[in-house]
């Protein structure tokens, strides 16, 4: 897992660090829960549409509902919301660090995914609520 990212700190259980896929980064921490169970935690977004909290709650549970191997979620942040990919694994055999690449690949385009997602839904709510004048996210700028 070294070799892969910048760790910027390390335990015998875990480690968090920054990967690094092309120009973007990403934070992730990355442990073990016993022998045979670890977990992934991506995060890297602040974003910072915050004021309708009901619709980010609403475009989390539609991803959510269509993720077969993590949670998407939001974390508040003074100025915004913080977005992360969580997923706990199941390695009967021990972690590789082969394996632990593909896990922490698979990860990163989890988290991507519902980034775009996000983004796209909060662009289409956008876009409907500029042609109709209103105001859905909290302010008063049309």
């Amino acid at each position: 897992m070294k070799h892969r990212m910048l760790v910027l700190f390390e335990t015998e259980e875990a480690c968090a660090g920054l990967f690094h896929k092309g120009a973007e980064e990403y934070v992730v921490l990355a442990g073990t829960l016993g022998r045979t169970q670890g977990f992934l935690i991506i995060a890297d977004k602040l974003l910072p549409f915050a004021q309708d909290r009901a619709l980010f709650l609403a475009i989390l549970d539609r991803l959510n509902k269509d993720s077969l191997s993590g949670l998407h979620q939001l974390l508040d942040h003074s100025g915004g919301v913080i977005y992360l990919y969580k997923q706990i694994i199941c390695f009967p055999q021990g972690v590789s660090q082969e394996l632990f690449d593909q896990l922490l690949e698979g990860g990163i385009r989890e988290f991507r995914q519902g980034l775009r997602y996000i983004c796209q839904e909060l662009e289409s709510v956008l876009t409907v609520v500029r042609r109709s004048g209103g105001s859905r996210m909290g302010t008063d700028r049309n």
